[in-house]
């Protein structure tokens, strides 16, 4: 499975994840660690 268009920025809450044109706010999530745990969305 490849994984999408995902672009990450950080936000002072958490980090904002950007998939498809869609914004997810990912609250407790370190960045560096999103591309690897990022398969369960």
């Amino acid at each position: 499975m490849s994984p999408r268009d995902i672009s990450l920025t950080a936000k002072g809450s958490g980090t904002e994840a950007v998939i498809d044109g869609h914004i997810i706010f990912l609250q407790g999530i370190v960045p560096a660690d999103v591309e690897d745990d990022f398969r369960f969305v």
